[in-house]
């Protein structure tokens, strides 16, 4: 099962309607840890088939 962190805090979005854009809020951890259960099909391409993620779970 591949799992990763990722480093959100320099990540925003934007509201396409009003254009307004957002960062993390405030005290939110900006690291994300992610976990993908993957399978192959029947033509052997990988494909992922469950997927986890918990804001605050990477460990340094």
């Amino acid at each position: 099962m591949p799992t990763y962190c990722t480093d959100e805090s320099e990540a925003s979005s934007k509201d396409l309607k009003t254009g307004e854009v957002a960062g993390n809020p405030p005290g939110m951890a900006p690291e994300v840890f992610s976990s993908r259960s993957m399978t192959k099909n029947k033509q052997s391409v990988w494909q992922t088939v469950s997927a986890r993620s918990e804001r605050g779970g990477c460990q340094r």
